[in-house]
């Protein structure tokens, strides 16, 4: 239905959001159950849509934080399917785009978490293409925004 209606009036931003929310629910569920393939599959999907949502919207920090976390999932079932290369493009678009946006609101826990969390993705990464030091860097960054996050927020267990 939301396929439908995004093509039935594709300047409608709310069905198009929707539509993306909907393909990343299902990659992500196709991930968990193995199926690789089409899991890539459906967040490519997504990817695109939140691509040109984020185009069309640049300045909203919304449509970019949902671009950047497409870009995050796409990149992690990349590199569970074994496809380094492709994850350490995904993840680093991501990661560019969650600096920025952590840069334009220095407050916000989640975005300096989401932050942290994608270095030691980036990490992972590494070390699967056999660059430990680089993914020690990246550990160390990781290490430092969860560091200040502890001492932002003291009475956060996350």
């Amino acid at each position: 239905i939301r396929e439908a209606l995004a093509a039935a009036n594709p300047q409608d931003t709310r069905n198009r959001k929707a539509l993306a929310a909907g393909y990343q629910n299902l990659g992500a569920t196709l991930r968990e159950t193995g199926d690789s393939a089409d899991a890539l599959e459906y967040n490519r999907k997504a990817l695109e849509i939140y691509q040109s949502l984020a185009g069309e919207n640049a300045g909203d920090a919304e449509f970019q934080r949902l671009l950047a976390r497409a870009y995050n999932a796409f990149g992690s079932v990349q590199y569970e399917s074994g496809d380094f290369d492709g994850a350490f493009d995904n993840l680093q678009k991501s990661l560019e785009i969650t600096q920025s946006l952590a840069a334009q609101n220095p407050a916000n826990e989640e975005m300096r978490r989401n932050l942290s969390t994608l270095l030691e993705e980036i990490g992972y990464v590494y070390i699967s293409k056999g660059e430990p030091a680089a993914a020690l860097e990246q550990y160390r960054k990781a290490l430092e925004i969860r560091t200040r996050l502890s001492a932002d927020f003291p009475l956060n267990m996350d």
